[in-house]
């Protein structure tokens, strides 16, 4: 398959350890993507959801300090916008 162009109407978005993680930042906790946040658990992944659309998409800002790999996969989600 050849590689993607930036043109190309797709995404990456992939956690760079678990997407526990992300659940965590997105509950107000302060993440190291390289501690393992498997054992945080929710049990409605909604509200996270909808805090990532708000900062992602009508902010377009996360709060700081924000896991590298979800910084990326909101440069990412930019690019549909275009």
């Amino acid at each position: 398959m050849p590689a993607r162009k930036p043109a190309d109407p797709a995404i990456t978005i992939v956690p760079r350890r678990n997407i526990e993680t992300w659940f965590a930042y997105l509950d107000g906790i302060s993440v190291d993507e390289t501690v393992d946040y498997s054992a945080y658990k929710s049990k409605d992944p909604r509200p996270f959801a909808e805090e990532l659309y708000r900062m992602c998409h009508e902010a377009q800002k996360l709060r700081a300090p924000a896991p590298p790999s979800l910084d990326e996969s909101c440069q990412e989600y930019r690019k549909l916008e275009r």
